[in-house]
């Protein structure tokens, strides 16, 4: 059967300039009580607690899709129409739990919660999404919907060779091409001022920063890209690769280069 994916799940999320930001005094106990649901189903290694939000819009039918290489300190994510990939190929990556409760279907596979898709390849062997999480995600959910944050935070894989201590994944986001790429930081050295903390691991007792993204946007080509030819096209003008063209997922990899360009 075709999958469809509808542009509702990203409906009543903010834009990151707007979104109501992180506040330790006010968020702390919502916090908590999600370490408390995650530590009663042995989850707090699995799961972070990341803060809702758009940058761009993802229309029907299309996905966000971590596309990154394997152990790379980069990561990207873009913008795909399901006919570009081989959905069986893709593992959910993050939810939101606003309508948990709504259908049959189980929580974790519904099309209608996920916000964000990752390859099956890019998962480390002991991260995977199985149907018994379904039960901690309704208890999250009540949580969340308990402290009116049901359209602030959700979950995502806590993929942990990307999290690493004292170290945050700060993103940038290139809107016109719908790209986002996530670099490896030291968190002392992370822009407090012009930047929005968007993910945390938690235990019961303590909240630990994972990831933001900085509200400066910059050309994702400018910052990475080894030569321009690739990435002054308009947008349209062509796809973006990852691999050889008879792997196709949507996006090339340059050889030996962490950048993805658009093939005129």
């Amino acid at each position: 059967m075709k999958t469809t994916l509808n542009s509702a799940r990203f409906e009543r999320l903010p834009d990151i300039n707007k979104v109501a930001q992180f506040s330790f005094k006010e968020d702390f106990e919502c916090f908590r009580e999600i370490g408390k649901v995650l530590h009663n189903f042995d989850k707090l290694d699995k799961y972070l607690v990341t803060l809702l939000h758009t940058h761009f819009p993802v229309n029907e039918n299309e996905l966000l899709l971590d596309v990154s290489e394997p152990n790379s300190r980069l990561t990207v994510k873009q913008v795909f129409n399901i006919d570009e990939v081989n959905m069986a190929r893709l593992s959910p990556y993050s939810w939101r739990l606003a309508d948990v409760h709504l259908g049959k279907e189980e929580q974790v596979t519904n099309s209608n919660l996920i916000q964000e898709y990752i390859l099956n390849d890019l998962l480390p062997e002991n991260v995977y999404v199985s149907t018994d999480d379904n039960d901690c995600f309704q208890e999250v959910s009540t949580v969340l919907s308990r402290f009116g944050n049901l359209y602030r935070f959700g979950l995502c894989l806590n993929l942990e060779s990307k999290h690493q201590e004292n170290m945050v994944l700060m993103e940038n986001t290139d809107v016109r091409q719908r790209i986002q790429s996530l670099e490896l930081i030291e968190e002392i050295n992370v822009d407090l001022k012009n930047s929005v903390q968007t993910s945390w691991k938690l235990n019961e007792q303590i909240v630990h920063l994972t990831s933001g993204c900085t509200t400066e946007y910059e050309s994702y080509c400018n910052r990475y890209c080894p030569t321009r030819s690739y990435c002054d096209a308009p947008p349209g003008t062509g796809e973006w690769y990852h691999g050889s063209e008879s792997d196709h997922t949507g996006a090339v990899h340059s050889e030996g280069q962490s950048s993805y360009h658009r093939r005129k």
